[in-house]
């Protein structure tokens, strides 16, 4: 395949560092004090105290103790404290990520992650959806211009089911992780990444999953290997099925691909007038990219309506 310059952007290499941030929850108040003491004789001590609050993020406190004994020649018995929450409080709830459409999803840290790029047959069922180019559900306006879904060279892609889905522009995959409940990766927790923040790991959700949250400079360490990944060292010479490398998997186990094979498209552009604007692309593909385009802090960029046979996607969560 031939590379024309209007349909390949330059590289900028940068890297990124970064963590994660926790937060927790105080558990419950604890019962009231047991009170009231016995009259006369034979009367009987004050009522223990309530029970302890039910246990938080980190246990109710303890119910207090019970009430004075009574007095007289044989004062009532003591009442019993109430007793605490449990110590290990409340189970917060789990993050779920969505399934049914595209790769299955991989967690990593609370973000979710399609654990491959989109294929031709997860693809395929989107296109025979038939969903409306200019579904407001779908689509930003930047993409008024963009009027069909199909990828515009080589579809179908008979006998390539399961290799990544290319010739789609930004639009197309903006559109398909919408359709699929999730959405083009972008910026951590949510919404588009800042433009010049690729190479910020606390900031891109791309560049967060392929480095290990921050841990390694390619998805499998920081020494370059030729042969892990499907980049021009490999010599494959073309892109090559999902998960069929298995030296290919990083940052965290269960992702595949996230180095070469083929750009990935990112929730990341320069401006937001319509077709002509710089969106980035991540990854590397097997077309004439090395070390330094494979490294997960690299950046390429092309125009929101570039599509060729190296750009393809994968979707994010939340």
């Amino acid at each position: 395949m031939s590379c024309a310059t209007s349909a390949c952007a330059t590289t900028e290499d940068n890297a990124g560092s970064g963590g994660n941030a926790a937060s927790s929850s105080d558990g419950g108040l604890g019962g009231a004090s047991g009170s009231g003491a016995g009259s006369g004789a034979t009367a009987a001590g004050g009522s223990g105290g309530a029970t302890g609050g039910s246990g938080g993020a980190t246990g109710g406190s303890a119910g207090a103790v019970g009430g004075s004994a009574g007095v007289g020649a044989s004062g009532g018995s003591s009442g019993s404290g109430a007793t605490g929450g449990s110590p290990s409080g409340g189970t917060g709830g789990a993050t779920s990520c969505p399934s049914g459409k595209g790769p299955s999803m991989v967690l990593v840290g609370a973000q979710c992650v399609d654990s491959t790029e989109v294929t031709n047959a997860q693809y395929a069922l989107f296109v025979a959806a038939k969903v409306p180019p200019q579904s407001v559900s779908q689509t930003p306006s930047v993409c008024a211009w963009n009027t069909t879904f199909t990828p515009s060279q080589g579809w179908p892609a008979t006998g390539k089911d399961a290799h990544p889905v290319v010739y789609v522009d930004w639009c197309d995959a903006y559109a398909f992780c919408a359709w699929a409940g999730k959405r083009l990766c972008g910026a951590v927790g949510g919404g588009s990444l800042p433009y010049g923040d690729y190479a910020d790991v606390n900031k891109s959700q791309w560049l967060y999953a392929c480095s290990g949250q921050g841990t390694k400079k390619y998805p499998y360490g920081d020494v370059y290997d030729g042969a892990a990944c499907n980049g021009v060292d490999n010599g494959a010479g073309d892109a090559v099925a999902v998960k069929s490398l298995s030296k290919c998997e990083g940052g965290v186990p269960g992702l595949f691909d996230m180095s070469g094979n083929v750009w990935e498209w990112e929730d990341s552009c320069q401006a937001s007038a319509g077709a002509k604007d710089q969106c980035r692309l991540r990854g590397g593909s097997f077309w004439f990219n090395g070390s330094a385009d494979l490294l997960c802090a690299n950046g390429n960029a092309n125009d929101r309506s570039a599509s060729n046979d190296i750009y393809g996607f994968r979707c994010c969560a939340p």
